[in-house]
C-alpha cells in the first residue's frame, strides 16, 4: 500500500511509520553521465581488475541517484502534511550505511567500518499542528543508531516529547563489520585461482575482507579492531579521512575503547 492510501484508509493517528528507501544502493545509472558500459562489480575494483578511471563516473551517478532520493523524501513530507501525519509528530530520517568508492581499499559497502561506511545521517524534526518547532540543533558527538529503539519508544509512551533516551548518553559508540554478508563462491575460486590470475586475485581480495572488525568511538577517537589482533586508532577531529593510525602515542586510551567493546560482547 502506498503511504497516500494508507493516510486515506484511516492511519493518520497514533502511528508509528517506517519507510525504507534503496535508492543508495549499488547499481547507479551511469547512462546518465558517461556513454558506453561502465563496470560496476566491486570485487573487481577492489582486486585491481577493473580500470580506476570509472571511479569519477560511479561517484557521479551516486550523486546523481541521492539527488532523486532527496527529491522523494521532500515527496514523501509533502504527502504527510497533506495528509495531516505532522499535524503532532516526530519525523526521523537515518541512514544505515555509506557507501565507498576505493577509500581505504573498499567499494560499496559490506566492509570495514571506515567513516564512509559508518558516518550517516541522523536528521530529528518535531512537529505540533503541522509546523516543526524547536530550535535547530546539531549534536557533534557520535551517537549510535541501536539507541533511536529507546528514544522511539519513550516517545510513544509520553516518557519524552522528543528525541533524548540512551541516544544522547551513550560514552561509546559500536560499528561493526562481521564479514562478508553476500554468499561468495569461496570453494569455486580456490579451484580456479591456479588457473587464472583474475580468480586468484578476487580469491585473496574476498578472503581478506572476510573477517571481523569493531569500529569504536569515544571522545574524538576511534579504534578500529580487527579478528586476529590488528588495531588502528585515528583522531577524528584531526584526522577525518583516516590516514594516520596514532595508536603507537595513545595506547591507554586504544585499550580503554578496547576493554568497552569486550564488556559489550
Amino acid at each position: 500500500m502506498l503511504v497516500d492510501d494508507y493516510l486515506k484508509d484511516g492511519g493518520k493517528a497514533n502511528n508509528f511509520m517506517f519507510v525504507n528507501y534503496m535508492e543508495g544502493h549499488e547499481g547507479y545509472p551511469t547512462n546518465l553521465v558517461k556513454d558506453g558500459y561502465v563496470e560496476q562489480d566491486k570485487w573487481l575494483y577492489m582486486s585491481g581488475l577493473a580500470p580506476a578511471d570509472d571511479l569519477g563516473t560511479i561517484r557521479a551517478a551516486y550523486a546523481k541517484r541521492l539527488a532523486y532520493l532527496d527529491s522523494k523524501l521532500k515527496e514523501l513530507v509533502g504527502i504527510l502534511k497533506k495528509n495531516g501525519a505532522l499535524d503532532n509528530a516526530v519525523l526521523i530520517i537515518a541512514g544505515d550505511h555509506g557507501q565507498a568508492f576505493m577509500e581505504h581499499g573498499q567499494m560499496y559497502h559490506n566492509m570495514f567500518p571506515y567513516e564512509e561506511l559508518s558516518r550517516v545521517p541522523l536528521i530529528v524534526g518535531r512537529f505540533r499542528n503541522g509546523r516543526q518547532v524547536g530550535q535547530r540543533e546539531t549534536v557533534d558527538k557520535c551517537v549510535s543508531l541501536t539507541a533511536l529503539r529507546d528514544s522511539i519508544l519513550d516517545i510513544g509512551y509520553g516518557k519524552n516529547d522528543d528525541i533524548d533516551g540512551r541516544l544522547r548518553k551513550d560514552n561509546f559508540v559500536f560499528s561493526d563489520h562481521v564479514g562478508i554478508t553476500e554468499v561468495w563462491d569461496a570453494h569455486l575460486l580456490r579451484l580456479l585461482r591456479n588457473r587464472s590470475s583474475c580468480a586468484d586475485a578476487i580469491y585473496r581480495t574476498k578472503l581478506r575482507h572476510n573477517r571481523f572488525a569493531t569500529a569504536t568511538y569515544y571522545k574524538n577517537f576511534k579504534l578500529i579492531s580487527y579478528a586476529g589482533g590488528k588495531m588502528e586508532l585515528y583522531d577524528l577531529e584531526h584526522d577525518p579521512k583516516e590516514s594516520e593510525n596514532v595508536i603507537c602515542g595513545n595506547r591507554g586510551v586504544a585499550l580503554r575503547m578496547l576493554n568497552s567493546e569486550r564488556r559489550m560482547n
